[in-house]
């Protein structure tokens, strides 16, 4: 097979966050070295200028990570009309960046509106959203890592289920650089304040006065609950991009209030690799890692739990064994075949 993958570069740069997936699939094929596989940006991609032409013309199937920030509309339509197969990957840790959109297409998105639009006002003047939606619509295939994302995506275009997979080989080239310090990583999506993420951070500060936090991504709420004094920092040379904060930290809390939780399923399977133990406040969307983990929401003897695990960490007498097993299940490596099935498929499919 020959495949494309066009990466939205605006997203690689949030800290916290793993790279797209497409990313990883490409690095794996290419490694296999069975098949031919590309990687552009998007801006080259809409640009379609020699180069790009070039390799996108000797493709069988183009994977575009889904960006409500990127033009679908033409290059859906015109790598379509070049009898392109072109696959839209919107996994569940892309979710927030779409749900303007998704509100926009259960309220008052039709195609008859778009069409209309697109006749009176040209492509270059339809709002962004509306372009992404019917780009959508023109897509071969919709890629989601859940599902509950299916009910959301399942009237644009046909859905396929990849579960979230781990780069085995980049976590283990992830150097551990211990501090004195016992420093808990913190990553939250929620916008306002939460009085259970709140009362977790005092919980812990109260009993722990030299515990250090670090924010896994640019919070403010949670950069205010995180005391200045207590905020943890990486030493030189180490990236704060994802999943460089693996190296200091002892245990991550990751706070998920989106209203399709999964956010930080990858996360979480990379800090089981790493044999880094983890909390979080929600059950759904995490159900089977929930054995692996602490789950506060719910859970009226949290605050024992909490400072129990933090306790057997701080003594060496925590055990991440079983998460650990778990989470090698879930590198690419191992899953790559799948996923080669799927675009196989996919292609041979007619339009």
């Amino acid at each position: 097979m020959n495949i494309v993958f066009v990466h939205d570069e605006t997203t690689n740069h949030q800290a916290g966050s793993s790279a797209w997936r497409g990313e990883m699939y490409f690095k794996t094929i290419k490694k296999i070295g069975l098949h031919t596989v590309d990687l552009i940006n998007f801006n080259e991609f809409l640009l379609n200028e020699k180069p790009v032409k070039e390799i996108c013309s000797h493709s069988q199937l183009i994977m575009i990570e889904g960006s409500p920030s990127i033009n679908l509309l033409n290059t859906v339509n015109y790598w379509k009309s070049k009898g392109k197969k072109v696959v839209v990957d919107i996994p569940i840790s892309a979710e927030r960046l779409c749900s303007s959109v998704k509100s926009k297409m259960e309220n008052s998105f039709s195609i008859a509106h778009m069409y209309t639009s697109f006749q009176v006002q040209g492509s270059e003047k339809i709002d962004p959203s509306d372009t992404f939606l019917w780009g959508l619509h023109l897509a071969d295939c919709i890629l989601v890592s859940s599902i509950y994302q299916q009910d959301s995506w399942q009237s644009s275009a046909p859905i396929r289920i990849v579960p979230e997979l781990i780069d085995l080989g980049l976590l283990r080239d992830t150097i551990r650089n211990k501090s004195k310090s016992f420093v808990i990583g913190i990553m939250s999506n929620g916008s306002k304040s939460d009085s259970l993420l709140t009362s977790v951070i005092r919980t812990v500060n109260d009993k722990y006065s030299k515990i250090k936090w670090m924010p896994l991504n640019s919070n403010p709420y949670v950069n205010d609950l995180t005391v200045e004094t207590k905020t943890a920092s990486l030493p030189s040379g180490f990236s704060y991009q994802w999943p460089g904060p693996i190296s200091t930290i002892d245990i991550g809390i990751f706070w998920d209030t989106d209203q399709i939780r999964g956010e930080y399923y990858r996360n979480l399977l990379e800090l089981m690799a790493a044999k880094i133990p983890w909390a979080i406040n929600a059950i759904k969307g995490y159900q089977d890692l929930s054995k692996y983990g602490l789950i506060i929401q719910n859970n009226s003897n949290w605050p024992s739990e909490l400072l129990k695990l933090i306790d057997d960490i701080i003594a060496g007498e925590s055990t991440f064994q079983d998460g650990y097993v778990y989470a090698l299940g879930h590198n690419v490596e191992d899953h790559i075949h799948e996923v080669l099935s799927i675009f196989a498929e996919i292609i041979k499919t007619p339009s």
